[in-house]
């Protein structure tokens, strides 16, 4: 091809022309006289040369109508030049979803079956280049075959060819693959010994592994065997060696494929060799090597670090290497009671040894090399929360964070002080965090914003379940404002309106220091920030607006022992001060163009500062602020005149009505959902950093909590609109149950004058529900409720047992009647239980939801502990029936995610083998299951597989399982 003089002239030409016109024109005679050649018979060199003219003009984005069928048959020739120049053309124009895909199907298929070198290797790389589902459902049985075929009847090169494209395959097309078959066959193929082709290999194993984990579990001893010899014996070709180091990029493969495994047994051969390999790997780390080869090292140390935290080993790491090599082993001449008690001095200290695989990474933090600095704290970040010890390194990381001016490396120190704050150290690395902050250079936008972030987040993450202290209010507030003054306009919207919220639900001495230290803030300020977008000036404006008003009412020492006093009673903040302030951010400079988006929110503040006061018409300074109202009313800024227009009309109305249209804002449960913590996860989800909640499970809110952040707000099991009203005619059958699945706090309904709500728990003893009437009315109720099961034709009579407390006959004004009842399964169903209301002779008939195991019970704590931590020999012993559901979503959603729809749907969480496979997974069971060999039970494996796709894998008790996936594939579309 690099003869074809009139390709080169052409190309030649083309870079001469002068402008795009005169590209076009050369491009259009070259088609012209293309077309014509096709229409005759030409050569094999003249079909080369015009259709390597055809794909030059496409890279140059100029398009054509014809070439495609000439690039066919050039693909099918037995000629390996043609057959280049086919497959080369073919593989840059052709897209997945094009037309002429199904004329070349045979020619792949006779390619990939061939037997010689190049047509196997350019068949593969063109499927693997474009991998349309139409293609793949054809080739892929093939390529399997060729992974599986005998040794030495296909060429290493087409294998590690094959290997890759079926990778390519698995992700872009996996229903054309048969994932029944397709384990065995990788499993074999570690025995392997060319290192080329596992490297490959590893790559799909990785890929196939994290869509069935428990499929591939018999690959575990073969890995850490391969891992081992490679490792320990260094049994690798010099060839391979790089750096010294024996194939670590295979060696980090094969331990990336065991991360995404099932961690062997304690105690096993591979276990033991796990810790072996950790050991060696920690043991020959260089901490004063340089280049290529300290990269090396250091790569795959990382990786075995995360191996070692993976099987549940992250004491060892307090231990030098040679214990680890040992597993906690006596050494030659020590005894075994001095070497456990050696071992479990060291650990019950939380220290590590100095020659610890954690203080390598502590060393390398003191390294002038960036790359080390870093990896030492990607580790250090991944043991944060599995790992006590590593908090003793808080100190050097705090000095990186002041001294570095990596930003990769302060954002790394920054993700490490976050995820080791406790309630004890949240204040002092706050302080750190903040000192960094009111130091960076203004260069450092997006780095300032990433730490400020954290800040926000860590400034709320320890508030108390009840009222907040006065000393937490008070250093929250102290920290809020350094961090806004800190950082100006460079902060988002996000970190002041959550603050908002914060502060209103504060106590009132709270909410009165609030006000205070953010005023005193923005009035010490040297210049002027208030006409524009800063989020300092924006909360103090809004404080001082919604409890401004507390500021000047009397206040006594006790109000706020030892906190600010004498900054309350020495430098107070007067109705003068206040009104100065809101002055300058009015009179800000305006135009159409330039809007103040402050001003609404400073007329807002005005208006209720007069309504807070006991004399709003006499004071001289009351006066002036109706003034700004007046002015305000005439502004250009379209918001702010409609707001003063509106407050000078209400302020004009009766004393009682003002105080309730302009009360201030009414505090919430701040530990229902936090727009910063949710911001903080997409984040850290795209960083591939864990978040705490993600590490350490028993620190999250409690289940309810839980509950109520990732549901919605309002959760109805029967949408109002679709029930009878109050006089409507009475319902001959029970309203249909709309779709979806239902939480355990809900209402049911809701009348004219009757609003029925509904309460559930399910425990070891079946599931306990609250209905609750309430009378909205002014008059006396007449009521009669009761609870009925009527089975389906399929269900036993005796399937669902329901107790049902009394209800009192009548109900009056405004009053609320609560009937418990109790429901415990006896065997599984589908049908729902009835829940039947006579009011004043009226029924109202509806279905009352129960939990999504419909009464099956909750294993006791001792049952799913083992479970847990036995969880590979349980899951076989349900034996070998398994049911699939895949699940479609608008987005991808995270095992946390789903975990939570569980256990407020009523499931019970494994959570130890949850971590380990990256999955959500549940059990439950039929009420007196003595064990979960007795089959009573369902095992779920819930996670992500795709780009909005959710699978469920469910194995147990047929009935109870089909069940429990029928209602789960609700909750989750």
């Amino acid at each position: 091809m690099s003869t074809m003089r009139g390709l080169r002239n052409f190309i030649v030409e083309i870079r001469g022309a002068r402008n795009a016109d005169g590209e076009t024109d050369i491009i259009k005679k070259e088609l012209a006289k293309i077309r014509g050649v096709f229409n005759k018979k030409s050569d094999s060199y003249s079909r080369r040369k015009y259709v390597l003219k055809l794909m030059y003009m496409y890279i140059l984005g100029h398009d054509f109508s014809f070439g495609v069928l000439e690039a066919v048959e050039l693909m099918a020739s037995k000629d390996k030049n043609e057959k280049i120049v086919g497959y080369l053309f073919l593989s840059a124009v052709l897209r997945e979803d094009s037309e002429f895909l199904t004329l070349v199907c045979q020619t792949l298929m006779s390619d990939i079956s061939g037997s010689s070198l190049f047509a196997p290797s350019l068949a593969l790389n063109f499927v693997a280049n474009i991998a349309s589902p139409s293609i793949a459902e054809v080739v892929a049985p093939k390529i399997v075959e060729l992974l599986s075929a005998e040794r030495g009847s296909v060429h290493t090169v087409v294998r590690k060819k094959a290997a890759l494209c079926m990778l390519t395959l698995v992700r872009r097309a996996p229903e054309a693959v048969s994932f029944d078959t397709l384990p065995s066959t990788l499993i074999d193929l570690i025995d392997t010994r060319n290192v080329g082709f596992l490297t490959c290999l590893m790559s799909l194993l990785q890929e196939a592994v994290t869509r069935d984990p428990l499929a591939y579990i018999p690959a575990v001893p073969k890995i850490v065997h391969l891992m081992a010899k490679i490792s320990l014996n260094r049994e690798v070709a010099q060839d391979h060696f790089y750096c010294g180091y024996p194939c670590p990029w295979l060696l980090i493969k094969l331990m990336a494929v065991l991360l995404v495994l099932p961690p062997p047994q304690v105690g096993s051969q591979p276990h033991s060799d796990i810790l072996r390999v950790v050991g060696h790997v920690s043991h020959i780390v260089d901490v004063s090597a340089t280049g290529n080869k300290l990269n090396t090292q250091f790569a795959v140390f990382l990786q075995a670090v995360r191996l070692a935290v993976h099987v549940g080993q992250c004491e060892m790491l307090l231990l030098p290497p040679e214990d680890v090599m040992t597993g906690g082993v006596p050494a030659e001449g020590e005894t075994t009671t001095l070497s456990s008690h050696r071992h479990s001095a060291r650990l019950s200290e939380g220290s590590p040894d100095d020659r610890s695989i954690l203080s390598i990474a502590g060393k390398a933090l003191s390294s002038r090399n960036a790359n080390l600095v870093y990896f030492a704290l990607d580790t250090l970040c991944m043991l944060a929360r599995s790992t006590p010890a590593v908090g003793s390194y808080h100190g050097t990381v705090s000095s990186l964070l002041l001294s570095s001016q990596d930003a990769s490396i302060v954002r790394r120190a920054a993700d490490f002080l976050f995820l080791v704050a406790s309630a004890r150290t949240a204040r002092a690395l706050v302080e750190e965090l903040l000192a960094y902050l009111e130091g960076a250079g203004v260069d450092a936008v997006d780095t300032v914003r990433y730490v400020a972030l954290r800040v926000g987040v860590l400034l709320e993450r320890f508030i108390p379940d009840d009222t907040p202290s006065l000393s937490f209010c008070v250093w929250y507030c102290d920290a809020l404002a350094r961090l806004l003054g800190a950082l100006g306009d460079q902060v988002e919207d996000i970190l002041w309106f959550r603050a908002c919220e914060v502060v209103a639900s504060f106590p009132h001495t709270g909410k009165r220091y609030a006000a205070y230290r953010l005023c005193r803030q923005v009035l010490a300020a040297d210049d002027c920030r208030s006409g524009s977008l800063d989020s300092l000036d924006a909360l103090a404006v809004f404080l001082l607006g919604e409890y401004g008003g507390l500021l000047f009412q009397p206040v006594s020492s006790s109000d706020l022992p030892g906190y600010s006093v004498s900054g309350l009673e020495t430098d107070p903040v007067s109705l003068q001060d206040v009104a100065s302030l809101l002055i300058r951010v009015l009179s800000a400079p305006t135009s159409v163009d330039v809007l103040s988006p402050l001003q609404p929110v400073a007329v807002e503040a005005i208006g209720k500062i007069i309504a807070s006061s006991s004399d709003r018409d006499s004071d001289s300074v009351m006066g002036v602020l109706r003034g700004l109202l007046e002015t305000a009313s005439r502004s250009i800024h379209p918001e702010a005149a409609q707001r003063a227009s509106e407050l000078l009309t209400i302020l004009n109305l009766a004393p009682e009505l003002v105080s309730t249209l302009l009360a201030p804002l009414p505090p919430r449960d701040i530990h229902c959902g936090s727009a910063l913590q949710d911001r903080l996860e997409k984040q850290l989800g795209r960083e591939g950093v864990e978040t705490p909640d993600d590490v350490d499970t028993e620190e999250a809110e409690s289940p309810r909590q839980e509950m109520e952040v990732e549901m919605p707000p309002q959760v109805s099991s029967v949408r109002p609109s679709s029930l009878l009203d109050l006089v409507s005619e009475p319902a001959s059958t029970p309203l249909p149950i709309p779709p979806g699945v239902y939480t355990g706090v809900g209402v049911l309904y809701e009348g004219t004058h009757l609003q029925i709500g509904v309460r559930s728990e399910t425990g070891t003893d079946g599931c306990r529900m609250e209905v609750f009437f309430g009378n909205k009315s002014g008059s006396m109720l007449s009521i009669t409720a009761a609870v009925d099961f009527v089975p389906g034709p399929q269900e036993p009579a005796s399937a669902l047992e329901i107790r049902c407390s009394t209800l009192p006959s009548s109900l009056g004004p405004n009053q609320q009647a609560r009937m418990t009842v109790h429901a415990l399964a006896k065997a599984p169903y589908v049908s729902l239980p009835t829940l039947t209301v006579l009011l004043d002779k009226r029924r109202i008939c509806m279905f009352l939801p129960l939990p999504i195991s419909r009464c099956l019970c909750a294993p006791s704590a001792e049952i799913a502990e083992d479970v847990d931590m036995n969880f590979v020999t349980h899951w076989d012993a349900l034996g070998p029936k398994l049911e699939r559901a895949m699940v479609s979503t608008m987005e991808t959603v995270s095992p946390r995610v789903i975990g939570q729809v569980g256990v407020a749907l009523g499931l019970t969480p494994l959570k130890g083998i949850a971590r380990q496979l990256r999955k959500a997974v549940f059990l439950v069971c039929l009420p007196n299951a003595p064990s979960v060999s007795s089959r009573g039970f369902v095992l779920l494996m819930v996670g992500p597989k795709g780009q909005g796709q959710i699978e469920i894998v469910a194995r147990g008790h047929k009935a109870v399982r089909n069940n429990v996936l029928e209602v789960l594939v609700k909750a989750l579309e």
